[in-house]
């Protein structure tokens, strides 16, 4: 039986198929991030800069 190849890293951003791939221009754009336009979920990848969490203490 042979190996699986090596997976190909593909950020959700970049991922074609993924649920990102048609984001449309906003503040989330500025930052590095997208929209699914379809969950309304906003995704950041690592690197990026998000705003801060309204949710999170600033000092932890």
């Amino acid at each position: 039986m042979d190996a699986l190849p090596a997976p190909k890293l593909v950020s959700l951003i970049d991922n074609p198929d993924g649920p990102y791939r048609d984001s449309p221009e906003g503040w989330w754009t500025e930052r590095g991030g997208a929209l699914d336009v379809r969950s309304g979920v906003v995704y950041f990848p690592p690197g990026s800069n998000p705003p801060p969490s309204p949710f999170r203490d600033e000092e932890t």
